[in-house]
Order: structure tokens, then C-alpha cells, then sequence
């Protein structure tokens, strides 16, 4: 073993060695916490001075209330989950919350900022009580099965009860553009059935699929979620599920070249497949540009402006430039981006509005270490991952929405997956010799 991992990995197995117990309902709980957070929708602050009680927000608060119950749990009970807390960059990750917690109070909306912040602390410290006490994996397939629960939802609201499934997006000459939202808007939509795909691509690469239940349960759900992906009309998440999936299992697609070209070729010919559903009738098939199919309105200029995202950031900018230290706080974007689409449509400048450009300098810094790491360190599923998130957040928020979910979620346990896989991994160095015994 390396002197680097044994430095960076004294505190926490010698805290784990010390503190692993036996699992208890409250570490179920806080699966299923995680997997009802990814699971349900994200609720949007509308533009107005207080929050808007609905159904769905209701439902939203009680998960965030029991995931907060078992978050102080775990931190009460478990030292080994406060030794994972301060470790970099999970403490990293839970500073820049600090700073949007801090920028809710000087807010123009305090409470919907405070709630908003709130409920990214609370889905960190879920994310990281349950990796810690369950194991990476196990949390990473409690998100697994609430975003496949919630695309599998989407394609029911789609199909029998369009008017809560289909969304219709304005184009010019007053035209709309049919998009799947199912269970949320489309770009979530997107984005979930994007990472989906992702995670079983992953536990593809890691051979956590039997054949068995690659054949009955991993493929139909490809077929469902590259559909769910190519309905929705999401182009960023479609690219940056591609290049995601390129870049973090470059070296699985390169080796078992049989079984990948198999897989490989099945899951483009669906994704190509259901393009050509969703973006052709037939008859004018042979008239279509190819600019047509790439975009909404059939129009070039919409490719050229990023669906208008140069003016969105544009006046986003200025609007960071006059309070550039804290920020707007959470939430707040759909007030002041109200006249062009409500979101900053750019990670990085979604947090600088939020809570400031410190707060953006932690992200930035956060992912550049991720990129550090898959350089020095390649590991399959954090680098999957993190390239998604990455991608995808040049042209949408993508983590720390109005109300945290499942991409925040999945933003911790990316940037603490090696710590626990280390830790994990001494875990069962330190407890094999007992067991020789």
C-alpha cells in the first residue's frame, strides 16, 4: 500500500475500525430517504414573495423532513460518518452550502433561499450517511431505482395522461414543439433518464449485471430510459450522456471487444431508432435538414444561440456583477431570469447567483479535482459521473435545484466515491485477518 492512501485514509479507517456496527432500520430508512429523493419530482419556486403550498411540495418537505431526522441520527451515532464529513472534498462540497445557507439571510426571498439551501444540506448529508453506513453501491442503487422508478412514471404520464406528461414549448410564428416532461420538464426528464443509462452502463463495466439480469432487466431498461432521453428533446443531456459514457468507461469500451460491440451496437441502433420516431413522420422524411432535427423551431439561428442561452447568461452575468460576494440565494433566478426562462441554464453561474463568486470558486475547485483525479486515478463510476455532471452543466444548472434532488444527491457521492472506496476496501483488509482467526 502507497504512503499517500495509508495518509490519506488513517483517519477514517482508524474511526471506522472503531465504530462499524450492525445495521439498524434507520440506515433502511435513509435508503429509502435516497431513493424517494430521486424519485420525486423537483418542485419550482414560482415568482412570487413566499412559497406556494401545493400536493407536491407537501410531499417534497416530508421526505426532506425524515431524511433530516436520519442525518442527525447518523451524525449522533456514528463517528465514522463525522470523519467522512470533514474530509476533502466532501467538507469542501459542504462549505460551498454553508455559503448559500449564509447568503439566504441577505436574500430577497430569505425563506424560499433558506428552504432552498436547506434542502441541499440535507440531501449531502443523507447521501454521505448513507454511503458511509451502507456502502457507496447501496447508495448509488437507491438513486439508481428512484430515477428509474421516476422515468418508468414518465413514460405512464406520457402515454395515458398526456395532459400531465406532454409539454409543449413555444417556438416562433406561434407554433409549439411537443416534448415528453412525463413526471417533471422535459430537460429533468432528460437528464434522470441520462443518468439512468449512465448507472447501467457503470454496473455493466464493474460486472454487476448477471446475464440473466442484463437480459430481463438492465436492456428493457435502456430501451426505456434512451427513449424516455430521446422524447424529451433534451440535446444537452443526449450529448452528455454520450460523452459521458465515452470518457469515463473509455477503457470498457475498449477491451471485451465482442460483448461491448454488442451492447454498444444494440443501445446506439435503439437511440437511433427512437430518434427517428420522435423526430420524423415518414412522409417529409427525406426533406428534412439536418438542422431541423437538431433543432426545436427548424431554424439554424436556434443552434447558433444555444436555444437563446447567450442572452439568459448574459444577463445573468450582470446581475452577479452588482453583488458578486453572496449572491441572490437559492431559488432566486426565477424572479430575476423570469423574462428569459427562469434558470441560469449554466452550472457555474447558477451557483455564482445563488451565493456568490466564492461560492462558484469551491465548485470549480471541486471539479477540477475530479478532473485531477481521472487523470491519476481512473475509476469508472465517479468519472462517468462527474464528466455528466460536468457536460451537462455548461448549458443547465443541473445540481443545487430550488428543491436538491437527485443530481445534488449524486454530486456528493461522486466527489466521495474513492474516499469510501478506500475506506471500504480497508474495511475488509482489517477485518480478514479476525476472521482467519
Amino acid at each position: 500500500m502507497s504512503s499517500k492512501a495509508v495518509s490519506t485514509g488513517t483517519l477514517l479507517t482508524q474511526t471506522s475500525a472503531r465504530t462499524v456496527s450492525a445495521t439498524t432500520w434507520m440506515d433502511y430508512a435513509g435508503w429509502i430517504s435516497l431513493c424517494l429523493m430521486a424519485l420525486v419530482p423537483l418542485v419550482d419556486f414560482e415568482a412570487s414573495e413566499e412559497i406556494r403550498v401545493s400536493k407536491q411540495l407537501l410531499v417534497k418537505l416530508a421526505i426532506l423532513g425524515c431524511s433530516g431526522v436520519y442525518c442527525l441520527w447518523v451524525l449522533m451515532h456514528s463517528s465514522r460518518v463525522r470523519s467522512m464529513a470533514i474530509v476533502f472534498p466532501p467538507v469542501a462540497l459542504l462549505g460551498l452550502i454553508g455559503l448559500l445557507v449564509l447568503a439566504a439571510f441577505q436574500s430577497p426571498i430569505p425563506r424560499e433561499a433558506l428552504v432552498s439551501a436547506g434542502s441541499a444540506l440535507v440531501v449531502c448529508g443523507l447521501t454521505l450517511g448513507v454511503a458511509t453506513r451502507l456502502g457507496a453501491w447501496s447508495a448509488l442503487y437507491a438513486i439508481f431505482a428512484g430515477q428509474g422508478l421516476f422515468v418508468l412514471g414518465s413514460w405512464i404520464a406520457y402515454l395515458f395522461v398526456p395532459s400531465i406528461g406532454v409539454f409543449l414549448e413555444p417556438i416562433p410564428d406561434g407554433e409549439f414543439f411537443e416534448r415528453m416532461g412525463g413526471l417533471a420538464h422535459p430537460n429533468t426528464l432528460g437528464q434522470l433518464s441520462a443518468f439512468c443509462i449512465l448507472f447501467t452502463l457503470i454496473l455493466a463495466a464493474e460486472g454487476k449485471w448477471s446475464r440473466k439480469t442484463w437480459r430481463y432487466l438492465a436492456v428493457p431498461l435502456l430501451i426505456i430510459a434512451a427513449g424516455a432521453l430521446v422524447y424529451s428533446a433534451s440535446r444537452s443531456s443526449l450529448a452528455a450522456c454520450g460523452l459521458a459514457a465515452l470518457i469515463g468507461l473509455r477503457s470498457w469500451w475498449f477491451s471485451g471487444m465482442r460483448q461491448v460491440l454488442i451492447v454498444g451496437g444494440f443501445f446506439l441502433g435503439v437511440l437511433t431508432l427512437f430518434a427517428l420516431l420522435a423526430t420524423t413522420s415518414g412522409e417529409d422524411f427525406l426533406q428534412r435538414k439536418i438542422f431541423t432535427k437538431l433543432s426545436k423551431s427548424g431554424t439554424a439561428d436556434e443552434l447558433a444561440t444555444g436555444t437563446g442561452r447567450d442572452v439568459i447568461w448574459s444577463t445573468t452575468i450582470k446581475y452577479i456583477q452588482e453583488r458578486p460576494i453572496l449572491g441572490y440565494g437559492c431559488g432566486i433566478s426565477k424572479i430575476l431570469l423570469r423574462d428569459t426562462s427562469g434558470y441560469a441554464h449554466n452550472m457555474v453561474l447558477h451557483v455564482a447567483l445563488s451565493g456568490g463568486v466564492f461560492a462558484a470558486g469551491f465548485l470549480v475547485i471541486l471539479l477540477l479535482n475530479g478532473v485531477m483525479r481521472f487523470l491519476t486515478q481512473p475509476n469508472w463510476a465517479a468519472d462517468t459521473m462527474l464528466w455528466f455532471l460536468i457536460i451537462n452543466g455548461l448549458t443547465e444548472n443541473v445540481i443545487f435545484e430550488n428543491i436538491a434532488s437527485g443530481a445534488t444527491a449524486i454530486l456528493m457521492l461522486t466527489l466521495a466515491w474513492r474516499t469510501l472506496m478506500r475506506v471500504e476496501s480497508e474495511d475488509v483488509r482489517r477485518q480478514a485477518p479476525l476472521e482467519n482467526v
